[in-house]
């Protein structure tokens, strides 16, 4: 039953009377599957982004029974399945977290990154799992491939978790590599190591060198983290800022509210004035106000005035949308 469903996620194949057949018939009998079924069956339904809440509640309290059973690749699986349809589950999650750390010399790159992810996701910060894991990844970075590292240095970061070896680690993999990196890749890598505090020059110049030389590829999330990453670390790269604003002009339509703001409060830090950008987006700005929280308006605004620029449409538009909805501000 569970290869069925297993071909059909392989294959992104949905058919929603099928799924709700053999959700039903694995309910009732989970008591049989072994640890690579339960496993092979909520990583199909998670990867087919079903969420079948009696499936899923009979998956774990059966995985939480067997869990001393699983390998590597059934510990990945289940923490990845359930991260991603966000269901929390802490009595599982910290049997996962015990299995995983006594077999972490075992685990392969992508079940060590899969896991750190899976937890990462749901904001669930093991600090022992993550010490474990970073200790048995740091030795073995060579064997990640670009998705692995992109993904456990995301992970860490998220949870703002800095391990200084593991970071540095990281960096060494990556800066010989960035060649095949792609754009969402490098964005990610300068963001974990931005949102870390972990300065690493060599990196973030090899990452500047790699993003320039296909910023035509950037999507707007791409564009944001990777501008803000660099004014976090006060780096002021001209030809790739340069570059960022340009790419970004063409195409501020794709910028969601935290994307803009991102990309106006990086300009106001390393003070770069460009003016076109700035105009750009805050007429960007005024037609998605609705979706922006008090935060980001006023990080918009600071943002402006650290540059001494004044956009008159841009208040108005705040002062309409703030008013009537009695926003609420902090006090900063």
């Amino acid at each position: 039953m569970w290869n069925t469903v297993w071909a059909m996620a392989a294959i992104c194949w949905k058919d929603p009377t099928l799924l709700e057949s053999i959700a039903a018939r694995a309910r009732s009998m989970i008591s049989e599957f072994a640890p690579w079924g339960l496993s092979n069956t909520a990583w199909s339904f998670a990867k087919l982004e079903v969420c079948d809440v009696p499936l899923r509640e009979a998956i774990s309290t059966e995985a939480l029974r067997k869990i001393s059973a699983c390998g590597g690749q059934e510990i990945a699986n289940t923490a990845w399945a359930f991260a991603t349809l966000a269901f929390v589950d802490l009595p599982l999650l910290d049997a996962i977290s015990a299995a995983a750390r006594r077999q972490c010399a075992d685990l392969g790159p992508q079940n060590m990154a899969n896991t750190a992810w899976a937890f990462a996701k749901i904001l669930v910060c093991d600090e022992p799992l993550l010490t474990a894991l970073a200790a048995a990844a740091s030795p073995r970075l060579e064997d990640f491939q670009p998705p692995e590292l992109t993904c456990t240095a995301w992970a860490f970061a998220r949870q703002l978790f800095r391990n200084e070896p593991l970071m540095a680690a990281i960096s060494s993999a990556a800066v010989t590599n960035l060649t095949q990196y792609l754009p969402q890749n490098l964005a990610i890598t300068a963001w974990s190591f931005a949102m870390l505090l972990c300065k690493d020059e060599p990196l973030m110049d090899a990452i500047a060198a790699a993003a320039l030389a296909r910023i035509q590829q950037y999507q707007a999330q791409e564009l944001s983290n990777t501008v803000w990453a660099f004014a976090r670390f006060m780096i002021v790269d001209s030809p790739l800022i340069h570059s960022i604003s340009c790419a970004a002009l063409a195409n501020l339509n794709d910028f969601t509210c935290q994307n803009l703001t991102n990309t106006a409060w990086a300009d106001a830090v390393l003070l770069l004035l460009d003016r076109a950008l700035l105009a750009a987006a805050s007429a960007q700005r005024i037609v998605k106000m609705a979706e922006a929280g008090g935060q980001n308006l006023a990080n918009s605004v600071r943002a402006f005035g650290t540059l001494n620029v004044c956009e008159k449409l841009l208040m108005h538009g705040m002062i309409a949308e703030t008013m009537p909805k009695g926003m609420r501000w902090d006090a900063q």
